[in-house]
């Protein structure tokens, strides 16, 4: 299963990835859904951005994929602050994620440069996630 991840092109995320000054992205919801618990050490995430071009810019290997269910307003926002500095969240993502429930934390190596176009009709999209089952189909 491939997974792509649509990430914000004004917060420059993929740029920050490819120099290495970001490793860690965050997600948060106010439920379990995907990609909660459902990503792994060492899947590969291919990563477009929120242009509607339909291209993937790069992809990166998960180092590490951890899931946290958190209630408590202040322990949400310790655990945020443990990953802000790799995450490089605008304070704007930085509060939304403190509101959420449930976080996922994703550390990732291996970045490469990549540059293929997707077909919509081969996948299976849940919001900022786009599932395939080959990215060369």
């Amino acid at each position: 299963m491939k997974r792509m991840m649509y990430l914000d092109k004004k917060s420059k995320e993929i740029e920050y990835l490819l120099s290495g000054t970001k490793d860690v992205i965050l997600r948060g919801a106010n439920i379990k859904k995907y990609p909660f618990e459902m990503i792994h050490k060492d899947d590969r995430l291919y990563l477009l951005l929120n242009d509607a071009k339909d291209i993937v810019y790069s992809s990166a290997r998960v180092k590490d994929a951890l899931f946290f269910e958190i209630s408590n307003k202040d322990q949400m926002t310790k655990l945020i602050e443990k990953y802000q500095d790799r995450a490089k969240l605008s304070k704007q993502r930085l509060d939304y994620i403190k509101a959420r429930k449930y976080v996922s934390v994703f550390v990732l190596d291996d970045v490469k440069r990549e540059k293929a176009r997707i077909d919509h009709s081969l996948s299976h999209q849940i919001e900022d996630w786009i599932i395939l089952n080959d990215i060369d189909e």
